[in-house]
């Protein structure tokens, strides 16, 4: 059953109004309601990041918008006069998506129900019953955590575009950051990426690091960040509960088997406050 949440987000510009209608029946909108209930944001990190860099005519790309959480907030902060490409292939948080667009009047975000890879193409696409965040470009009842995935597979074909095709010709010089949680096609999408990053020098890349799902996609953590320090690219590491972000150098990672967020910084980008 579905919860109505009114809540006013304190980010780094200041307070913002967004309405969500989330289901604690399905795994990450559950977190994502728990931390909001109890006047935390989801995400906290990232989203303070993100509430610190987007302003009023901006541009934001957010890759796997799963129900619209961030997208809604990116739609906030850049106003009128900015845009938000919001990608989401799952049907139902699709739906999802569409509906709070509707909820929160966001006429700037412009939902595209497809995959992003690293060029144009028809790909299987497997549904996550274990977690409603956790649909993906692999077999994900692979993953242990995946018991109920694994009794009933369940997949389809999708459309997979890249952002240089799909943004081809288009002035994207407002583009202010791309966010990609993509479950494992982070690489491919910097791959497909390219031309945009060098063309529109974008200041700022979060990128989820899921190294099962990146290694089920045949590339790695590794792969990521020396595509992203061959464009020039800075790597800094979100700090869990902290205002503060880490510097990483070389090979230097974090000694953890769970999921955590990069950041990658364009040098012509505003200085960052780093440990």
């Amino acid at each position: 059953m579905r919860q109505e949440l009114s809540i006013s987000l304190n980010t780094g510009n200041g307070p913002r109004q967004l309405r969500l209608l989330l289901d604690a029946t399905h795994m990450s909108q559950r977190f994502m309601l728990n931390d909001l209930s109890a006047g935390r944001l989801y995400e906290s990190e990232t989203s303070n990041f993100i509430g610190s860099i987007l302003q009023p005519g901006d541009a934001f790309i957010d890759i796997g918008a799963h129900v619209g959480y961030f997208s809604m907030l990116a739609s906030q902060l850049v106003g009128p006069t900015g845009a938000v490409f919001s990608f989401e292939p799952d049907p139902s948080n699709y739906a999802h998506l569409l509906e709070h667009i509707e909820l929160n009047g966001a006429a700037n975000v412009r939902p595209l129900h497809m995959a992003v890879g690293a060029s144009p193409s028809v790909a299987d696409f497997f549904f996550n019953a274990d977690n409603d965040g956790g649909h993906a470009l692999w077999e994900v009842g692979r993953h242990p955590f995946n018991e109920r995935t694994r009794k009933a597979p369940q997949s389809r074909k999708v459309f997979v575009t890249s952002l240089d095709h799909i943004l081809d010709g288009r002035d994207m010089r407002s583009l202010k950051a791309i966010k990609m949680d993509a479950e494992g096609a982070e690489f491919a999408i910097l791959v497909g990426a390219r031309e945009l990053l060098k063309r529109a020098r974008v200041p700022f890349i979060v990128a989820e690091i899921n190294r099962f799902a990146l290694e089920s996609m045949g590339a790695s953590e590794r792969h990521v960040r020396s595509l992203m320090n061959d464009l020039g690219y800075e790597t800094y590491l979100f700090q869990p509960g902290q205002s503060f972000i880490q510097r990483l150098q070389g090979d230097e990672t974090p000694e953890t088997n769970y999921v955590f967020n990069v950041l990658f910084r364009h040098p012509e980008a505003p200085a960052l406050a780093a440990a």
